[in-house]
């Protein structure tokens, strides 16, 4: 065992919709995950999937079965093999890659008629009035990337999600979080599959279980 961490879940518990106490909750790992149905009418997720389908490109480096996006994340440009770690320059590409795609989400509200990360960020600001909601940055021309299209059509392996960890080659001010959370819009109707959480708090000695080849244990 990594840690002495003790898992707040039960195993009656419920799925919680977005509060203000369920984000703090989920933050605080009292509770697996918070879904909401509905967040995209059908119509806009239909436009938004035929829009984009045609511009999704691979992850760099990314191992295993296939993982599409349109955007950019930190960690896509990180070590996502142990090798990776070598002469490794990130900050510099990852803040052009921002740039190319800061009009993105203008995009998607002129093809679908709705911004659907800003609707994400206007309930935030609804449920958090006395917090500063928006995007984090490094100085006002080095802006970070929200809201990634991603295409998983079969699975990613068992990883950690974890910027501190994600980034760690990098100076980077959202290396300094001491809580972390995933918002995922679902666009496309699916069947079958799962999503497998793991109330486990990393730690540097889960390394040595880590698959040197990719970016999952």
């Amino acid at each position: 065992m990594f840690t002495d961490y003790m898992s707040q879940w039960k195993d009656d518990m419920k799925t919680e919709p977005l509060t203000r106490q369920s984000l703090f909750d989920r933050l605080n790992g009292k509770i697996p995950c918070i879904r909401e149905a509905q967040v995209v009418p059908r119509y806009v997720a239909e436009k938004l999937e035929n829009a984009f389908a045609p511009q999704l490109v691979p992850y760099i480096h990314a191992t295993g079965p296939p993982l599409l996006k349109v955007g950019v994340a930190q960690f896509a440009l990180q070590a996502l093999a142990q090798a990776d770690l070598e002469n490794r320059q990130t900050t510099d590409r990852y803040f052009r890659e921002v740039r190319k795609n800061r009009h993105l989400h203008e995009t998607i509200a002129e093809i679908s008629g709705q911004n659907v990360w800003q609707t994400v960020i206007d309930r935030l600001r609804s449920i958090l009035p006395d917090w500063d909601v928006g995007v984090a940055n490094e100085r006002p021309e080095k802006r970070y990337f929200s809201g990634i299209l991603r295409s998983i059509s079969d699975s990613t392996p068992i990883h950690c999600d974890w910027s501190p960890y994600d980034s760690r080659t990098e100076d980077w001010i959202i290396n300094r979080v001491t809580k972390q959370g995933v918002f995922n819009i679902y666009l496309t109707p699916f069947k079958g599959g799962r999503t497998e959480l793991h109330d486990v708090q990393w730690a540097p000695d889960a390394l040595r279980l880590r698959d040197p080849e990719s970016y999952g244990y």
